[in-house]
């Protein structure tokens, strides 16, 4: 055999070992998500993101999850099912503060309250 392909043979191998230890800290990562809100999903298939999921269920190959799309006309829930390898990223959102100075205010002062009643 001859030198250059064991090479290719190699490489190929490597990059498979790579994938797949990818695909296992997604799955790792997905299962901690199971029931938490405000998680979007890069989908490569669609090329796009998918906001505010609810992960249903993962495994070693699929992951499951629950989405709504809002019309002017009606409300979709959907629920889908794909490939680990299809999941390019996943964003989770922290916090979310106003900017309107009331509502920080009214904020304040409720997480105050609650600081004090402990």
């Amino acid at each position: 055999m001859q030198i250059s392909k064991i090479y290719l043979i190699v490489d190929e191998i490597l990059k498979k070992y790579a994938d797949d230890e990818k695909i296992l800290l997604m799955e790792k990562k997905l299962k901690e998500l199971i029931g938490q809100s405000d998680i979007w999903l890069f989908i490569k298939s669609s090329n796009g993101w998918v906001k505010n999921v609810e992960i249903l269920d993962v495994n070693s190959d699929t992951v499951s999850f629950r989405y709504q799309h809002e019309s002017s006309a009606e409300v979709k829930v959907w629920e889908k099912t794909t490939r680990l390898e299809n999941i390019l990223e996943i964003d989770i959102r922290v916090a979310a503060v106003p900017k309107c100075e009331q509502k920080l205010s009214d904020m304040r002062n409720k997480f105050t309250r609650l600081l004090e009643q402990e």
